[in-house]
């Protein structure tokens, strides 16, 4: 895994279980929080995924 990936990797599991993005910012190094929200911005398939869980088709 490359040092950029994991940040995402890091990102996106912080948030699946703080949800704080002004705290994630300030860990990342992030001077505001639009740095860091492209750090944890689902794919389209991610978005579908999760979709799927919530709708019951």
């Amino acid at each position: 895994m490359h040092p950029h990936a994991f940040r995402h990797l890091f990102a996106v599991e912080f948030m699946k279980r703080n949800n704080n993005m002004f705290l994630l910012a300030d860990l990342l190094g992030h001077s505001g929080v639009n740095t860091t929200m492209l750090y944890v911005r689902m794919s389209a398939e991610q978005q579908q995924q999760e979709l799927d869980k919530v709708v019951n088709w």
